[in-house]
């Protein structure tokens, strides 16, 4: 009779394309969109304390899921979630606001400004806020705003 050899494999050769250690691609995937995640909901916490649920435009308390836009808690990316994924969970790029306010921020019809009346995407840096009027006519403005408002520097 012969004797049965226990099954023994060779030695894995340096950089093969079979490693035991490694990670499907779409779990990887799902762990770093659960990090990021986690990370933007510490963010909206950490915003939320810092501005006490008030729109920072028009100083009105806010609540989430209300009906009404003016009432309505949202928080606005200065810089946008989509094209500085570094800043997504970044509280000096979030702002809360007012639904109607983000709408208007979104489009470029209002513009957050610094102290010199320049557009910045820090919140850190706002002194104030100034209408695009490319968009928004004089005298045509959904609200005044409660600051001076800033020419726009030329």
């Amino acid at each position: 009779m012969s004797e049965l050899v226990p099954n023994t494999f060779p030695a894995r050769a340096r950089g093969s394309m079979f490693k035991q250690d490694m990670t499907p691609a779409p779990v990887v995937r799902k762990q770093k969109q659960a990090t990021a995640e986690k990370a933007l909901k510490e963010a909206y916490k950490a915003v939320d304390a810092r501005d006490g649920r008030k729109c920072r435009v028009t100083g009105k308390r806010l609540t989430a899921g209300h009906v009404d836009a003016w009432q309505r808690l949202e928080r606005d990316h200065l810089a946008p979630r989509s094209t500085a994924t570094e800043r997504r969970a970044d509280v000096d790029n979030i702002l809360t606001a007012a639904g109607a306010v983000h709408a208007l921020l979104q489009a470029g019809a209002l513009i957050p400004v610094d102290k010199a009346g320049e557009e910045t995407t820090s919140v850190s840096k706002i002194a104030g806020y100034r209408w695009n009027r490319r968009q928004v006519a004089v005298g045509k403005e959904p609200f005044r705003l409660g600051r001076k408002e800033w020419k726009a520097a030329r």
